[in-house]
Parts: C-alpha cells; structure tokens; sequence
C-alpha cells in the first residue's frame, strides 16, 4: 500500500549478554533467529544500522597499548562478518547514527575535553567538528534528507533539543537552534 516494505521482513540490532560479553546480536522482528555479530569479549554497545542495512556502527570499550580505558568506533560490515576501527580518538567515541548517503556518520567525540558532534566521513575516516558549546551535544540524528541534524545538548543548562542545517554548522559551530 504505502511501496515500502512491511515490519514482518525487519531485523533488529540488539546488545546481549548471553555469550557472557555484551555483544551485537540481530534477531527477526518477533524474536526468532537471533543471532551473535561480534565476538569481543569487552562491552560493546550503541548499534546503529546504516541506511542500505549491510552495516552496523557500534561503541566499543577497549584498551590501549598502556592499558588505558578508551570508548572507540567500529563498523562491522555484516555480509564480510569483519569490524574495523573507524574512530579511536581519546576519549569517548559514541552515539553514532548513519547519514542517508551511508558514508557519513555523525558521533560524539570527547578528545577536545568536552563532548562534541563530529561528522565522521567512514572512508577517509576524517571528522569535521558540527559543534561547539559549553554543554554536552550527544545524541545526533539526521533528517530525511540528510540536510539537517538534530540532537540533544546541554548548552542552556538544561538538555534541550536543537536543530541545524549541517553545512552551517561545519562552518560556524555554534549555529543550532533550540526547539
């Protein structure tokens, strides 16, 4: 009726300990067929589908070479089986979601002390900074288009939502309006 595809063909990307890890785990739309993704024995978490469904952006917890606690990005490519590392700036690296084109991923980075929206390009792995206040910006989402971004900050001292188009913000940060 509406030329897109029904609930009952939908497969959702979960967190699950039943291996003993926190691990990525898909299962059809009622609960059956689940099955595990990743196997790295740490917490994995925050799943994000990309838009064609053949990738999956995560949060991991892992540790340097001088056993430093660190939040990185992994991609993990679902028909290869195989995750890579898309971001592993100090600090947290999270809250990823895909833009439409597949590319771009929009994620909370923490390496400048304070959290921030990066827009993260998954090929060249380059990140362009979409934000810069005094609060805490997490929570990124795109619009349909992929012109817009809106996501949660800190900034007015309450967390209030605000939206921006993403082309202002890669030139001037601080242009985000709250709703």
């Amino acid at each position: 009726l509406t030329g897109r595809p029904g609930v009952f063909f939908t497969k959702f990307v979960m967190v699950c300990d039943k291996s003993g890890h926190k691990e990525l785990w898909t299962t059809n739309f009622d609960g059956s067929s689940p099955k595990q993704l990743t196997d790295h024995r740490t917490l994995s978490f925050a799943p994000a589908w990309s838009p064609n469904n053949r990738k999956i952006a995560y949060s991991l917890y892992t540790k340097n070479r001088r056993n430093i606690k660190n939040i990185d990005l992994y991609e993990l490519d679902i028909n290869a089986g195989r995750s890579r590392m898309l971001s592993n700036h100090v600090g947290m690296n999270s809250g990823a979601v895909y833009a439409p084109d597949g590319r771009h991923i929009a994620v909370t980075m923490s390496f400048l002390k304070n959290p921030e929206i990066f827009l993260l390009d998954s090929e060249s792995r380059e990140a362009t900074r979409l934000t810069k206040s005094f609060g805490v910006d997490v929570d990124p989402s795109f619009s349909p288009d992929g012109k817009r971004l809106a996501f949660v900050s800190s900034r007015s001292q309450q967390p209030m939502v605000y939206v921006a188009n993403v082309d202002a913000l890669k030139v001037d940060p601080t242009k985000a309006t709250r709703i």
